[in-house]
């Protein structure tokens, strides 16, 4: 990872903190989401990670990447703008969101 972004103005240290700090924050956000728990925290947490995201892949230049990033994105932000009409999460059933 570090490799990609070394023609990059950011530091070796902020992108291998970075690479290491993705994978547990999407596992953690991606069971809270199927399961319903803490839902609007997490499509917010998520929506914030995949713009980290779409900024790394934009400062490489990895338009294809970032395409794919952008429509996950509208997903977030359509999940986020319907979230009222959710009723079979388990937040929902316990009467948080």
């Amino acid at each position: 990872m570090i490799g990609m972004f070394a023609k990059s103005f950011l530091p070796a240290p902020m992108v291998a903190a970075t690479a290491y700090a993705i994978p547990p924050v999407e596992l953690v956000l991606g069971v809270c989401i199927v399961l319903g728990l803490f839902l609007r925290p997490a499509l917010i947490v998520a929506g914030i990670e995949i713009w980290v995201l779409l900024f790394g892949s934009c400062l490489i230049q990895q338009w294809d990447i970032a395409g794919l990033q952008l429509i996950y994105l509208l997903l977030l932000s359509l999940l986020i703008a319907t979230l009222q009409h959710d009723r079979l999460s388990i937040g929902a059933m316990r009467g948080r969101k």
